[in-house]
């Protein structure tokens, strides 16, 4: 079969016109992440010639005029030589409009308005970038004010849920809302270059497939440590810890592309049948092959709790039970306040050297390589599905991480700037960690 590879980055000029709203849009992962990629599409003339955005949320940024100067503020901290041209055209089209889960009726009233001003072949993208706890009463919000149907796209943030019990709960919530392939439940991690790339290779390279079995590896390594701390989101931590923010969906996200075999094909349903065969495979994690760790000035950090024993790093020897990886042990790493920040999957090899592979945005939202939650923005806008996870992986991914959320073990605390408990360390044996230091 001669299989195409994943679309490549298309322009902006044949798409209709689309108003976008942005729940969450004041928030931290707007600044950072959402705003830049706007910026960037609108710099590459990836978006559409007409569109408008609409930033929702409970509380007021003030006037549209302060709202649009708090994002430049944060275009500018984000983006080095901001074209001010650009910036000036993407904040002209954006607007807030102030909404709650009991109350949306002047938001449905901004978005028709925008939808009208725009044409009568508007399309509607909803973003929400809210808390996991708000999920649920904001898509029943956005149901009852009838924003959900027609070809809306809604973009869902991770967390999906806390546990396999509320994440199958929110999935109820949403098919009574919107059809299932008008959800696009967004991982960032999956529109990194590098796994697009690792996609692309695992399905078209035989010879990289011939290597890419247990024969061949001696172990992987999926390790993500980062210098920072919480940064301000001490209490999103205290609610969440490390193997909710970071396990139970990117680090294991990475592993399913690494494990599954070459997909049939690389539509939607290909791929995605292929990630999710290798998540099916996984074995839940045994606690006694998890560390769990707290950088020692982590009770200091604002908002959270001086006695806290929530876990800022998680190192976890993980198994896969196929016939390509049975008795490869994957080695899955993060963590707060590490000896350095990087992104990297390593594989280990029985006869010669390792393989290790750079994850990440590396060079910036002004490269020539489009970053995540560019590339993963315009799939939504093209509606390609291809690099966003159905509700079946989530729910696996809750599976295999359940023994440990259920029963954890002891957190270890560890010194700032280290690489962790000796447990953490030890957990590869004699292979390592094969970061620098670690």
């Amino acid at each position: 079969m001669d299989l195409m590879p994943l679309p490549d980055p298309a322009p902006g000029s044949s798409l209709p016109p689309v108003v976008v709203v942005l729940f969450g849009a004041t928030g931290d992962l707007a600044a950072r992440e959402l705003l830049p990629a706007l910026y960037s599409l609108s710099r590459t003339d990836r978006l559409p010639e007409r569109y408008a955005v609409i930033g929702s949320g409970r509380h007021s940024p003030g006037t549209d005029g302060e709202f649009r100067e708090q994002l430049r503020e944060s275009l500018a901290d984000a983006v080095e030589d901001l074209d001010v041209e650009v910036a000036d055209a993407l904040l002209g089209r954006i607007t807030f409009q102030t909404s709650d889960a009991d109350d949306g009726r002047e938001l449905a009233e901004a978005v028709r308005a925008a939808e009208e001003g725009l044409g009568a072949d508007t399309g509607r993208l909803i973003y929400l970038s809210v808390p996991s706890a708000a999920m649920a009463p904001t898509v029943g919000m956005l149901a009852h004010e009838d924003l959900l149907g027609g070809d809306t796209r809604l973009v869902t943030e991770k967390p999906f849920g806390t546990d396999l019990a509320s994440a199958q709960e929110l999935d109820a919530v949403l098919r009574d809302a919107i059809a299932e392939e008008r959800i696009y439940r967004i991982d960032h991690f999956l529109g990194y270059q590098t796994v697009v790339d690792l996609i692309n290779a695992r399905t078209h390279n035989r010879a990289l497939d011939a290597l890419w079995r247990r024969e061949h590896v001696a172990q992987v390594q999926i390790d993500v440590p980062e210098t920072l701390g919480t940064e301000g989101r001490g209490s999103f931590y205290e609610a969440t810890g490390a193997l909710r923010d970071m396990v139970a969906d990117h680090l294991l996200q990475v592993l399913a592309v690494v494990a599954m075999e070459p997909p049939d094909d690389l539509t939607v349903d290909g791929l995605g049948a292929a990630r999710s065969a290798a998540l099916a495979a996984v074995r839940p994690l045994d606690r006694g092959l998890v560390v769990l760790g707290q950088y020692d000035s982590y009770t200091d950090e604002e908002e959270v709790d001086p006695d806290s024993t929530v876990e800022t790093l998680v190192a976890a020897r993980v198994e896969v039970s196929s016939e390509r990886w049975l008795g490869v042990p994957f080695l899955l790493r993060t963590g707060k306040r590490m000896a350095v920040t990087r992104s990297s999957l390593t594989l280990l090899l029985r006869d010669g050297p390792q393989l290790q592979l750079e994850l990440g945005d590396r060079q910036g939202v002004d490269s020539g390589t489009m970053g995540a939650y560019e590339r993963l923005l315009h799939d939504v806008l093209h509606a390609r599905r291809h690099l966003f996870s159905t509700s079946d992986q989530v729910e696996r991914l809750w599976e295999i991480c359940a023994p440990v959320l259920q029963d954890p073990p002891e957190v270890q605390r560890y010194p700032a700037g280290s690489w962790g408990p000796q447990d953490a360390q030890d957990l590869p044996g004699a292979d390592g960690w094969r970061l620098a230091g670690g």
